[in-house]
């Protein structure tokens, strides 16, 4: 499989950036193709198996190049052809998202106005970003790596368990404690000055305020001055050191603290130290608690952090939230002198993990889904029941809804998210084959259908000859959004392809439900003829109280569902070049919908025309909880409205009374 990892910038002490470099290192170790796309590199590169692209970002803001690098990062994908895009920082439109962090959507509004929210571009740009790979007709799925994580999002968004996936632990597999601990231990503790008796007190991480190390300052400062003084208190992360000094001289603790800056040697300062403090205000996971613990190391960390239940599970030593100074302080003193018991059940809880799991568990189902994909599962792949939401005009192109915008040669790609480009070019190959050949379904001077077979699927393809000359209004357009309109009771629709203005011509590609319609005759010989025309009336009332009407509910279009068993229905709509959506159907619409439909049952055998049309019209009444009464009188209005000619295809001979049908 062809990998794409998306990363904002990479340096070598970040937790979210040594995932990222596992998780190539791990694709890579099994034969995939792999690349990293980032704005920035800092420090060494990987091996020569894993490429890394770099994308000069562009804008005067951080938050507007994060939105731009998230728009370079979907066309390099799609211009690449990869199999699989994993987004390691919320980039819309990704299939995986590695969810690292807390879910901004429940944390920022406890700490910002909502006008805040609103207003300022920063917040705003990262919210949107966020939101858009949790909308619910997103395809993005979730990896989290604590418990928390999932709640969060799923309260937030309203999401189903099916779009998360669980990673366990991966750390770093040299912070797992070694035969010669000891040694390395004693080794470091000499290069670091500390004595024998000396207590090495560790805090790992960049952001320090985020990670609480004025807190750290605040309870080591009301330690007895006989265990303070036996005490040397260890920094080690990526952040100011002016910052740093200020906050210390704030405290008055200047000569307290030994800032030790980025370090690659964390595997050896593990070992060194005989604590480790991470009162975090906020940490979505907190792979360091892990990296502490496979080390040996006791952990005194705020249950803020997402892998704080697994220090409560080893040591017992997690701190309560809301945050409480006082609380850390008692702690920290009854934890120096529990030290050999608190190292002893580290140890021992250490033993029973499997700490490095993450890597394998992620690849696994990256493989997995590359493997649908090839195989264009597409219910695997794709949720094609109804929106939750209408749709506007610009939503048919957002990452937020599923969908993607790719410019090619030949033009531009609406597409669902992910789609392979490669595919959809060789379906189209296949109707110009169909073409030249004379293979068609329907040939018409302004348009035509054609069948196309492909790897084992088929598809039909819709083409639009001679477009309107207006940009605005496209039939291809058109079919495209109102067939997504109309998802979950129509063929899925796959993608649309506008051509350059030199060849005014569109392609609407489908899934291919079969070529039976109620219309055609050889569906009178199906078994199951009652389900199918109750599914028939049921669709067209779902569709009418939704506020979806469409324009030509005629029985042709009613096609029965012989190739995709997994969209539920067995009869479902097509041709949906014409939809409008109301927020409450007017009565005349709903008139014409059905006298379209019962004015083209005529060529059902005259024994069972009464009683089919009948299941429909009974399906369509108790789906919108019509009595009898108000049935014959919709009726009676749709006899009218078909005896007045204003029906274009009729053939039916006689009107079709409420009570006949019943019989």
């Amino acid at each position: 499989m062809k990998l794409l990892l998306g990363l904002y910038k990479y340096f070598p002490w970040g937790g979210l950036q040594s995932d990222t470099l596992r998780f190539a290192q791990e694709a890579a170790k099994r034969g995939h193709q792999v690349c990293i796309l980032t704005s920035a590199w800092s420090g060494p590169r990987p091996c020569e198996d894993i490429r890394v692209e770099i994308i000069k970002p562009r804008g005067f803001s951080n938050h507007r190049r994060m939105h731009n690098f998230a728009r370079d990062f979907l066309q390099y994908r799609y211009r690449h052809g990869f199999d699989v895009a994993l987004a390691m920082n919320r980039l819309p439109g990704a299939d995986f998202y590695f969810a690292a962090d807390s879910c901004m959507a429940d944390w920022m509004p406890q700490k910002h106005s909502l006008l805040t929210l609103q207003t300022l571009p920063r917040y705003r740009t990262y919210l949107q970003q966020e939101a858009a790979i949790c909308s619910p007709l997103a395809n993005t799925r979730i990896m989290y790596i604590a418990p928390a994580q999932r709640e969060e999002f799923m309260q937030a968004y309203q999401l189903p368990e099916e779009r998360f996936i669980y990673l366990p632990p991966g750390i770093d597999e040299r912070c797992l404690r070694p035969e010669n601990a000891e040694e390395l231990r004693r080794k470091k503790r000499a290069e670091l000055g500390l004595g024998d008796n000396e207590l090495m007190l560790l805090l790992v991480g960049s952001n320090f305020w985020l990670k609480g190390v004025d807190r750290v300052v605040k309870a080591i400062m009301q330690l007895p001055e006989e265990r303070r003084a036996g005490c040397r208190f260890f920094l080690a992360g990526n952040d100011s050191p002016e910052k740093l000094r200020r906050m210390l001289q704030n405290h008055g603790a200047e000569a307290l603290l030994d800032f030790l800056g980025p370090r690659d040697d964390v595997p050896e300062l593990l070992l060194a130290a005989d604590l480790m403090l991470h009162p975090a205000r906020r940490e979505g996971a907190g792979a360091v608690l892990l990296e502490a613990m496979a080390a040996g190391l006791p952990v005194l960390c705020s249950a803020a952090c997402g892998f704080s239940p697994f220090v409560e599970e080893a040591s017992g030593t997690v701190l309560s939230e809301p945050f409480v100074q006082q609380e850390l302080n008692a702690r920290l003193h009854q934890a120096l002198q529990d030290l050999p018991e608190l190292a002893r059940k580290t140890r021992s809880y250490a033993k029973t993990q499997d700490f490095c799991a993450r890597n394998r568990v992620a690849i696994d189902a990256l493989e997995e889904f590359a493997a649908a994909r090839q195989k264009s599962e597409f219910f695997a792949l794709y949720d094609f029941s109804p929106p939750a939401k209408g749709l506007r005009h610009n939503d048919f192109q957002s990452p937020s809804n599923g969908f993607a915008r790719v410019e090619r040669k030949q033009g531009t790609w609406f597409t669902l998210a992910g789609m392979p480009l490669s595919l959809l070019e060789s379906i189209l190959a296949g109707h110009e084959q169909n073409c030249s050949a004379g293979r068609f379904l329907k040939s018409e001077p302004k348009r035509r259908l054609t069948r196309v077979e492909h790897q084992g699927h088929s598809y039909i393809v819709k083409e639009f000859i001679n477009e309107a000359a207006w940009n605005y209004y496209r039939h291809g357009r058109a079919s495209w959004q109102n067939s997504q309109r109309l998802r979950g009771y129509s063929a899925p629709c796959l993608a649309w392809l506008k051509q350059k203005r030199v060849e005014p011509r569109s392609f609407v590609i489908f899934l291919d439900l079969g070529d039976l319609n109620l219309h055609n005759e050889k569906h009178h010989r199906l078994p199951n003829l009652t389900e199918i025309y109750a599914a028939a009336g049921g669709l067209l009332a779902r569709l009418h109280r939704e506020g979806l009407y469409h324009a030509d509910a005629k029985s042709t279009n009613f096609v029965v569902n012989q190739l995709c068993p997994e969209m539920q229905s067995p009869v479902l709509l097509v041709d949906s070049d014409k939809v409008k959506v109301y927020k409450r159907l007017p009565e005349k619409l709903q008139i014409k919908n059905l006298g379209q439909f019962l004015a083209s049952t005529g060529e059902l055998p005259e024994e069972n025309q009464s009683a089919l049309c009948g299941v429909f019209l009974r399906a369509y009444g108790e789906s919108l909880a019509l009595s009898d009464i108000e049935m014959k009188q919709l009726l009676q209005k749709v006899n009218y409205f078909i005896d007045s000619g204003r029906v274009s295809e009729n053939n039916c001979k006689r009107p079709i009374s409420f009570r006949q049908a019943e019989q």
